[in-house]
């Protein structure tokens, strides 16, 4: 994208250069030379304006990559997460499952204990 836009910059200091040295160098009367300003106005906005449409179609292809790329990533990420899900639950079940039994074993020695002192 910066070279376009490097190209584009270069391409209107190139036209507004050609534009002001025939200005300036031009032997011509004020009602010519005022039309010929003119003219070369418009071209060179035809030309800034076919600049800023290319500009659009490569940023518009750029943004559509970009989402393409977006939703290949959140797929992948969505897939590795249910497939940890689905390798690492079971166990992590177990290890609650058994925390739990040994907690509860554990709390009612402590709430014995508590309960003599």
């Amino acid at each position: 994208m910066k070279s376009s836009l490097s190209q584009a910059t270069v391409v209107v200091m190139a036209l507004a250069t050609g534009f002001i040295t025939g200005v300036l160098f031009a032997p011509q009367s004020g009602k010519n030379t005022r039309r010929r300003i003119a003219d070369e106005a418009r071209g060179q906005l035809k030309a800034v304006e076919s600049q800023l449409e290319t500009i659009e179609e490569q940023l518009a292809e750029m943004n559509d990559r970009v989402q393409e790329t977006g939703k290949e990533i959140t797929g992948k990420i969505r897939q590795a997460a249910h497939d940890a899900v689905d390798e690492y639950i079971p166990d992590i079940a177990d290890g609650v499952e058994n925390w739990s039994e040994g907690a509860e074993k554990e709390m009612v020695k402590d709430l014995r204990n508590m309960t003599r002192k």
